[in-house]
């Protein structure tokens, strides 16, 4: 690849030869920073694409090792020992956060799903 700074001054006193007025010059670093926009992003390499299925596993694997809020609430109370209040403290709050994860996924999942569905029913009210 060839570096488009040395080109650009390279071609420069033939540039301003040819014409009568002398170019703007330009600085380096934006000639670089011009020349690497213009090259644009890399091809995608398609194989490293996930595919629907991909992402359908990763989604499983993601929820299949969440506990339920059952299973949270449980474990808040277990975690709960008057010997040692600052790991009870920590154990509770981890919890907690664990459920409001849990309760952001879902509150997510039906929010899409509402959107979606919103989007549709719209559209088709307004095709005919």
């Amino acid at each position: 690849m060839t570096d488009p700074v040395a080109v650009l001054a390279a071609s420069a006193p033939q540039a301003a030869a040819a014409t009568s007025s002398a170019p703007a010059r330009f600085e380096p670093a934006d000639t670089r920073m011009f020349a690497t926009l213009m090259q644009g992003e890399p091809a995608l390499d398609p194989a490293a694409t996930p595919t629907p299925g991909d992402v359908a596993h990763t989604f499983a694997a993601e929820f299949g090792n969440t506990r339920s809020f059952d299973e949270i609430r449980a474990s808040m109370l277990q975690a709960y020992d008057p010997r040692d209040p600052i790991k009870s403290m920590f154990t509770v709050a981890s919890n907690g956060m664990e459920a409001q994860m849990l309760f952001s996924k879902l509150h997510i999942a039906t929010s899409l799903a509402s959107s979606a569905t919103s989007l549709f029913g719209s559209l088709l009210k307004n095709q005919g």
